[in-house]
């Protein structure tokens, strides 16, 4: 696993200390030009929001628990907050999952171009912040319940934690971000759903046996809103398919196919999922609110987030 680092040289300065020392998961050779580390574009955002957060941007202060060793407690964990999120039925799958998780009440979820990480999460002041780089919708996705994870579970209360890579090989991963990976997949992807979905689509097709190729599991990653990759470890997990098949079908991909991305796009499946905006729909309304008012500029918002001012006046329309 990589280096856990304090505050590199270029994110001194003068910083709200409550926003607390990073937990930084990357490695020190990180995205050596970056103008500002992943972990100063974090704080820069944090400190700007939170210094003005009144009682309608404080979020629910919970505090799960489970174990990676127990799947039935993650599953059962994911299932709660899916309740909170309201959906026509609770196995789903969750379309726009910034929406869902800023109407729920559970934290608030900025995407940010040129972040330099896949993700990261800030507690602080009773508001709880998710922040993703801006890439593949689906990696997105599962990046922002990866991180929802460690605001539910407490990772997070102490220090922020930055992500760098959340697919890293699992041998060397932490604990804890085990357990964000296990929660994001049950929470995106019920079995429940998944066994409904796989029981349509045998009988749609008209297909007797019990057996899982490369076609279902393309399916299920456009149904559920994720990539090839989560919907086969997903199977691996719950024991549909067995562990290694997901690896094995990719090389043979790859083979035919520049990723695996680009192989379910010759598949006749749509899109399931909203795409991520830059700031769920309560950051939205404070922000756009805070502009109007006169408290911030909009070149001080284009600044702080790293948009232009053309794209600020674009995202708070």
């Amino acid at each position: 696993m990589g280096k856990y680092l304090r505050i590199p040289v270029d994110a001194l300065g003068d910083f709200d200390d409550s926003t607390g020392v990073a937990d930084m998961r990357l490695r020190s050779s990180s995205h050596p030009d970056m103008f500002y580390s992943s972990e100063m574009r974090v704080r820069l955002v944090t400190d700007f929001l939170t210094n003005e957060a009144g009682p309608d941007n404080r979020n629910i202060q919970i505090e799960m628990k489970a174990t990676t060793d127990n799947l039935r407690s993650i599953d059962d964990t994911s299932l709660v907050v899916r309740r909170l999120f309201h959906l026509e039925q609770e196995i789903d799958p969750i379309r726009d999952i910034s929406r869902a998780i800023s109407d729920s009440g559970l934290a608030h979820v900025i995407k940010l171009r040129g972040l330099g990480v896949d993700g990261a999460c800030v507690s602080v002041n009773n508001v709880n912040l998710i922040f993703v780089s801006a890439q593949y919708i689906p990696r997105m996705r599962f990046t922002v319940a990866h991180e929802l994870a460690h605001i539910i579970f407490g990772h997070c209360r102490s220090r922020p934690i930055i992500d760098e890579n959340i697919f890293e090989d699992e041998a060397g991963m932490a604990d804890d971000e085990k357990l964000a990976n296990a929660f994001a997949s049950c929470l995106l992807m019920p079995v429940f759903g998944i066994t409904r979905f796989i029981s349509a689509f045998k009988s749609l097709f008209e297909q007797k046996d019990d057996s899982i190729s490369s076609v279902e599991i393309a399916y299920i990653a456009r149904f559920f809103g994720v990539s090839f990759e989560a919907a086969g470890n997903r199977l691996e997990q719950t024991r549909i398919i067995d562990r290694g098949v997901t690896a094995r079908l990719l090389t043979e991909i790859r083979k035919s196919f520049e990723s695996a991305e680009s192989y379910m796009r010759t598949l006749p499946a749509k899109d399931n999922y909203d795409e991520i905006p830059v700031l769920s729909p309560a950051l939205k309304l404070f922000v756009k609110s805070r502009i109007e008012d006169g408290v911030y500029s909009v070149s001080r918002v284009a600044n702080i987030f790293g948009y232009t001012v053309n794209e600020v006046y674009e995202f708070i329309r």
